[in-house]
């Protein structure tokens, strides 16, 4: 579009050669001028193109299958007797792990989950050991829980550290307390907080644990996705956190810990923040949104509403006056401002 607009211009600007000078820089600086309000046209355009295909992303139809439709034959006849023996369950779970699934954005909906489901507890130790596979841990992990029974406490809370995908089953049979150090070790060290979303909710009820996930958001920079929790707690110095996550942060920035530190008086982290989303647009998810724009989060910043180079542009202007207001969580401008 935007050649198309510069071709135009210069077909324009032909026989403005054979005029005066003051007669070229009048009409120079009009079109000029439309070219300018042409590109911001632009700009919103694509804002608005980019949050649309956002959107789409985010909420639509599941998308075709990459692997062969499930074979609902041949999965039926994949049965256990009523009592199996581990060996009868060994061969179940890898019966069903080979059978072709269809991708779909949530696994948990997925026939073969219900069909782990059906072989029942006391046999986490045939089990644990197949979740490291990945063709039985993309649904026999979320068959787990039921797959746990309250007698094998003890064996849950000694393989715990082994297999975080226990995780959920310690929440759901209230074996939080005993395990509470066992899971902030793990939650130090993890890549994927998947497994602990049920966990996270209760470890945020008290200021003990509390204070344990603050400790797990300071030391591990994939814990980045529960700032808001953290920015929620009461019992917190949010803008000294914000300033520690930031001097810890390497040259590779971490977008969620940017906007932390940014919505906490960082004024660097902001400068950065508004550096990436001019640059290229994305999406974050946060406080269970999927896919917020990032140039939405830089505005709340700044108490602005204009697509994301118009918000740079205007930082760019006041970024020496702008002051952070702790209440409202933005940059505003200063009493001294030029």
């Amino acid at each position: 579009m935007r050649k198309r607009i510069f071709a135009a211009a210069c077909a324009i600007l032909l026989p403005v050669c054979a005029s005066g000078d003051d007669e070229k820089i009048r009409i120079l600086t009009e079109i000029r001028n439309q070219l300018d309000e042409a590109n911001r046209k632009l700009d919103r355009i694509n804002d608005k193109i980019s949050v649309l295909s956002s959107r789409s992303v985010g909420f639509s139809p599941a998308q075709p299958a990459v692997l062969p439709p499930l074979p609902v034959k041949e999965f039926d006849k994949i049965t256990l007797s009523e009592n199996p023996v581990p060996e009868e369950v060994a061969e179940y779970i890898k019966k069903i792990g080979q059978v072709p699934w269809t991708i779909r954005a949530d696994p948990r909906k997925d026939p073969q989950v219900e069909k782990y489901a059906k072989i029942g507890p006391g046999y986490l130790g045939v089990i644990l050991p197949l979740l490291k596979s990945p063709e039985y841990a993309r649904h026999l992990k979320y068959a787990l829980p039921r797959l746990v029974g309250k007698s094998d406490k003890e064996f849950v809370l000694r393989n715990l550290s082994r297999y975080p995908e226990l995780a959920p089953s310690v929440m759901i049979h209230g074996w939080f307390p005993e395990a509470k150090n066992q899971l902030i070790a793990i939650l130090k060290n993890t890549r994927d907080f998947s497994e602990f979303q049920e966990a996270i909710p209760v470890m945020a009820a008290t200021p003990e644990t509390r204070a344990a996930l603050v400790e797990v958001f300071r030391f591990n920079p994939y814990a980045d996705y529960l700032f808001m929790r953290i920015e929620s707690f009461p019992d917190v110095d949010h803008e000294k956190l914000a300033r520690e996550v930031w001097e810890k942060m390497s040259s590779t920035r971490r977008t969620l810990l940017m906007l932390f530190a940014a919505r906490n008086g960082v004024k660097e982290a902001l400068s950065e923040l508004v550096s990436r989303a001019a640059a290229t647009p994305e999406y974050v998810s946060a406080a269970g949104n999927r896919n917020v724009s990032l140039s939405q989060f830089v505005n709340q910043l700044l108490g602005q509403k204009t697509n994301i180079r118009e918000t740079a542009a205007w930082y760019s202007r006041n970024s020496d006056w702008l002051v952070f207001d702790k209440q409202k969580r933005q940059y505003v401008l200063s009493v001294a401002e030029h």
